[in-house]
């Protein structure tokens, strides 16, 4: 079984509460159980292809099966959990395959979004990309000398910021249907995961191209902020899929000893 609140901060859930909502709204149970289940599966808390099990869950939130069953649903519809025949609610996994044909995806819409962005970005929206650009090398100069503890928020800080950069340039496109395309593509689990596997240098690329990518811009290049796009999330791609090759050939290892 696994417990959900086994780190100091998930003992009471208020701490990651607060940072989801700023404190501005008040909660539901049902919506309390969401925010909680939903953040121990981004940061691995629960991992994939473990089950959700309902009487345990209410049990670990203190509250009824009702608000849990309906946050699992919500689960259900965002793609972060599935059913199963005879195991219930578990953990999505994401096979190689479903981490080629995500990027692969991306690289084409997003790669579609910039070529509509250059000639409609504003001065504003590139200001503030810059200023993300200087936050997450920031971030990263501070990644070699996390404890082990640091490490969850780091990835949720560098996440955010890359999240908004993306979305700076995907809004600027005007393009509103490719972006109602993307929230569905983009899968947010194998973001946390990504860059909580990237190396520091991987993460330093990945950084460098997001600059580059506003230079392009500012130059309203349309052709050069495309191929930033593509080669940046063939970076990811590539990172993704050599760890998770190394983990399952070492859990193919483990299971023949």
């Amino acid at each position: 079984m696994h417990d959900i609140f086994r780190y100091e901060k998930y003992k009471s859930g208020i701490a990651m509460l607060k940072e989801l909502v700023e404190g501005r709204v008040r909660l539901s149970d049902t919506e309390y159980a969401y925010g909680i289940l939903r953040q121990a599966i981004l940061e691995g808390l629960i991992r994939p292809g473990e089950r959700l099990i309902l009487d345990q869950l209410a049990e670990q939130l203190q509250m009824s099966r009702t608000p849990v069953r309906e946050a699992l649903l919500m689960l259900e519809a965002d793609g972060l959990v599935q059913r199963r025949p005879k195991r219930g609610m578990v953990v999505r996994h994401y096979t190689e395959r479903d981490v080629d044909e995500v990027y692969r995806l991306r690289a084409i819409l997003e790669g579609e979004a910039v070529r509509e962005a250059a000639s409609r970005i504003t001065a504003e929206e590139l200001e503030r990309m810059h200023h993300l650009c200087q936050e997450m090398e920031e971030l990263i100069r501070r990644a070699p000398g996390l404890e082990a503890e640091q490490r969850a928020p780091w990835v949720r800080a560098i996440v955010a910021k890359n999240n908004e950069f993306h979305q700076t340039f995907i809004r600027a496109s005007q393009f509103s249907l490719l972006q109602r395309v993307l929230r569905d593509v983009v899968e947010v689990p194998l973001i946390f995961r990504a860059f909580s596997w990237y190396t520091v240098d991987q993460l330093r690329r990945s950084n460098a191209q997001h600059e580059e990518l506003v230079v392009a811009l500012r130059a309203r290049d349309a052709e050069w902020a495309e191929r930033i796009v593509r080669e940046h999330l063939e970076l990811a791609r590539t990172a993704l899929l050599e760890r998770l090759h190394a983990v399952k050939e070492s859990e193919s290892v483990n299971a023949s000893e």
